[in-house]
């Protein structure tokens, strides 16, 4: 089985938290770990990550 990264990024795309989830895990979950270790910014997403309970 393979993996994929969820990975959230500067801009300018400097890499500041990442996590590497087997292939078949909803992008949606990992990305939950990886948002934690981020306080106090703006977070912009591709329109595949919006769910009913993040636009809420």
């Amino acid at each position: 089985m393979g993996t994929t990264s969820v990975m959230l990024s500067t801009w300018n795309g400097i890499p500041i938290a990442y996590d590497l989830v087997p292939a078949n895990t909803d992008e949606r979950i990992a990305a939950n770990g990886v948002l934690s270790t981020v306080r106090h910014s703006d977070i912009y997403a591709d329109k595949g990550f919006i769910s009913a309970d993040w636009q809420a």
